[in-house]
């Protein structure tokens, strides 16, 4: 038996995770792209953080916005999705509440990924210094490989 990965490569789901970004958009191609050579069903991730207001004894979540923001991250998704079908794709978008890190390893173990496929996060400032870049963190956690585009 070999153990070459890619001799027996197989993909027969592709995650994508979205912010509804140019960047995204040109990543959303390859995971199109992707999909359609293997013939493999696909899921568009867009994940949302819950605003909250901080006060002494703690924080508290702010409904109104976390409904709008959960909203925006479910068209998004539900736009990218649907590009894929008109594309020829089996797709479905899904919104996730919670960091864009937990969103796509969530997805990947949940829907049994073959790739991760998102966009190459060119966010760079002294954030990514203390915590490292969301990018990062998803290829270093991810249970499977995971294509960035830039």
């Amino acid at each position: 038996m070999s153990t070459d990965p890619f001799e027996t490569a197989e993909v027969s789901h592709v995650l994508f995770g979205t912010d509804g970004s140019e960047e995204a958009r040109r990543a959303q191609r390859w995971a199109m792209g992707i999909a359609r050579f293997w013939g493999a069903k696909a899921t568009v991730v867009c994940a949302f953080d819950s605003p909250r207001s901080f006060r002494k004894r703690g924080s508290m979540v702010l409904p109104q916005v976390r409904e709008e923001m959960e909203e925006e991250a479910r068209e998004i998704a539900a736009e990218a999705a649907a590009e894929l079908k008109a594309n020829g794709v089996d797709a479905d978008g899904v919104a996730f509440e919670g960091s864009a890190v937990d969103a796509i390893l969530h997805f990947a173990e949940e829907r049994k990924s073959n790739v991760v496929v998102i966009g190459g996060g060119g966010r760079e400032g002294p954030r990514d210094y203390l915590v490292g870049s969301t990018v990062e963190r998803i290829v270093r956690h991810s249970p499977v490989p995971v294509l960035v585009i830039k």
